[in-house]
């Protein structure tokens, strides 16, 4: 089997690259650079935003494409990158007649929620920039008449990962600064590893045709802090303060609390939301490796 993949170079794409090479699958990527330290895949030295190539030939004869290209922080790139980019790529696939296409999204498609359950029936309502560019590029996909799997993680986590929240709140954990804000909140992670068994499970059951898959576990707060504890060797109790103190607190010492606490980390630390995985569990038999507190108990320290 050929599959074609961009976002190589990427904190997933490199590891589903290395899945598909274990699992016997030729390999082309998509790259802006000249050289690809992995041994074994067919490098194709372009970039997508250029709009003068051409991708005939990364596409031609590929079984699948699974397009993990995307750029989380520059604004500026991301209707470019996520939709027009894709969208002549996906436009060059069709006519080369390429049988299956796999994109990976993000469950940001559904908006900010500060509680109850979130499925891939749920209202899309994309906020930002980032989010609206995937969510479109969705839609085109599902429109465009290939058949297709589109694999929406909630907030992905790894030693390499590029988002530093984890690693900032295993600093502050160390530093012994941290507290909890309110009680019983939840947050919503998957690992970078098992994001790449889904998508190798879409690649592997053609079931996965036509479906958008959440891909995300859940994990009470305090459960999170007591298992980075363990991995850390720190013991302590840390305390609870309630959540209207601590907003009121951060809207009048913001500037002392900078630093330490931000809104986006005082909603991310007190939501109530759950991503619900239970279609891809049912529908294409993907499990996941194991849970969220054995995964944060082995998180590293550092990068």
């Amino acid at each position: 089997m050929v599959i074609s993949i961009t976002g190589a170079s990427g904190f997933i794409g490199r590891k589903l690259v290395l899945a598909c090479l274990s699992s016997g699958y030729e390999v082309r990527i998509l790259s802006r650079k000249i050289s690809f330290d992995i041994d074994g895949v067919t490098l194709f030295n372009a970039d997508l935003l250029d709009e003068k190539v051409q991708f005939n030939h990364f596409v031609k004869g590929a079984d699948i494409v699974i397009n993990c290209a995307g750029d989380n922080t520059n604004t500026s790139i991301m209707f470019d990158l996520h939709v027009k980019a894709t969208k002549k790529l996906l436009d060059e696939s069709i006519l080369q007649g390429v049988p299956r296409w796999i994109q990976l999204s993000s469950v940001g498609a559904y908006g900010t929620h500060r509680a109850g359950e979130i499925d891939e029936n749920s209202k899309e309502a994309p906020i930002s920039v980032y989010e609206k560019t995937k969510t479109e590029i969705d839609q085109i996909i599902k429109d465009s008449g290939i058949p297709y799997t589109i694999v929406r993680p909630s907030i992905v986590f790894g030693k390499n990962m590029n988002n530093n929240s984890i690693f900032d709140l295993v600093n502050i954990l160390e530093k012994r600064f941290f507290f909890y804000i309110g009680r019983n909140a939840i947050v919503n992670y998957v690992h970078v590893d098992d994001v790449v068994n889904s998508l190798m499970q879409c690649v592997s059951n053609k079931l996965s045709i036509g479906k958008t898959f959440i891909v995300s576990q859940s994990i009470n707060v305090e459960k999170m802090i007591e298992a980075l504890l363990i991995g850390l060797d720190i013991k302590r109790s840390i305390i609870h303060i309630p959540e209207s103190l601590v907003r009121l607190l951060f809207k009048v010492l913001f500037q002392n609390f900078s630093n330490l606490l931000t809104e986006s980390r005082i909603n991310a630390l007190t939501g109530k939301s759950i991503y619900n995985s239970r279609k891809i569990e049912n529908e294409i038999n993907f499990q996941f490796e194991t849970t969220l507190e054995e995964r944060f108990k082995s998180f590293p320290k550092k990068r």
